[in-house]
Parts: C-alpha cells; structure tokens; sequence
C-alpha cells in the first residue's frame, strides 16, 4: 500500500513538473523536478527534466551535472548525449 501511494505521489509530482515546463514556468519545473531527484535519485527521467529546466534558466553548470547524472543511469540516453553536446556550444 505504501508503495502505491508513493508511485502515486511520484506521478502527480512528475506530470506537475513536466505542466510547468511546458507552460515555461522554468523555476517551477526545476523545484518539482529537484523535489523527484530527492525522492528518486535513480531515475533518469526525473534528472533529464531537471537538466532542461536548469539550461532553460541558463544554469548550465547545474545542467551539465543533471545531464550527466542521467547518463550514469543510463548511459546512451539521446537526450541526454544531445543536451550535454549543446551545452559545450553555450
């Protein structure tokens, strides 16, 4: 039961993150997201998000750790790969 609730409370938190994000509410998106990567630091989704958000408010350094912790998880991970490679260019 315990786990349901926490599935749960992870995607109304993950589809909340990405509502800010699209909506280009950055700041909103990176503290929802930081928020997921507290509770669930395995998963690359939630640092991928965290990542976009952080380079669409210029934090490329945070970005950049993001982007990178999300390829640890998953080591061929395109979006990933593709953001790191445009972070370079920044």
């Amino acid at each position: 039961m315990a786990n349901q609730q926490a599935d749960s409370e992870k995607e109304t938190k993950t589809r909340e993150a990405v509502a800010f994000a699209m909506e280009g509410r950055w700041q909103n998106a990176a503290l929802a997201n930081k928020e997921l990567a507290d509770s669930h630091p395995d998963d690359p989704g939630v640092w991928n998000r965290l990542g976009k958000a952080f380079l669409e408010l210029g934090k490329y350094d945070e970005a950049g750790d993001a982007f990178r912790r999300t390829l640890d998880l998953q080591p061929k991970n395109p979006i990933a790969v593709k953001n790191l490679e445009r972070l370079k260019k920044l």
